[in-house]
């Protein structure tokens, strides 16, 4: 059930960058089937990619509440870091077109040293590195309102 709630999702985000109207049906999908299986990790992603969505749709006030919904969940039962960069990204990217620039100021320096104790967990120095880069390509795509989330080469 894990491998279909993953599939729903990233769906959901291939759909959302091609701006398939689709992809909203298979995130709220994603995000109920994660829900039945308490695969926390999986809903946080979903609702920020969803909360990504009810913003382009002018629902600033739904899409900050998901993504303070994905960003608690988060807090409450952990991400791995790629995954945590896309939803506090998301939810700053929120906050700061709210005008609430304190909370996203606070967001964002969490972020910064949940990043920092992850790459001081690395002994090479090239890992470390390639880290750091992708994690600011990372979380320079999830702040901004354009482009695909997860940069990738095509």
């Amino acid at each position: 059930r894990r491998g279909q709630v993953l599939s729903t999702l990233w769906l959901g985000l291939l759909e959302a960058e091609e701006g398939d109207a689709r992809a909203r049906g298979s995130l709220e999908r994603a995000i109920g089937l994660a829900r039945d299986i308490a695969f926390y990790r999986a809903e946080a992603l979903s609702l920020a990619l969803f909360a990504r969505l009810l913003r382009l749709a002018g629902d600033l006030a739904g899409a900050e509440r998901e993504s303070a919904l994905a960003l608690e969940l988060v807090a409450r039962h952990g991400a791995e870091l790629s995954d945590r960069i896309v939803i506090a990204g998301t939810h700053a990217l929120l906050l700061g077109e709210l005008g609430r620039v304190p909370e996203q100021k606070r967001v964002l320096a969490e972020l910064e040293q949940r990043t920092r104790a992850s790459q001081k967990a690395l002994r090479q120095r090239e890992l470390r590195e390639a880290q750091m880069g992708y994690a600011e390509r990372l979380l320079a795509a999830a702040l901004s309102p354009e482009g695909p989330v997860f940069p990738r080469k095509r």
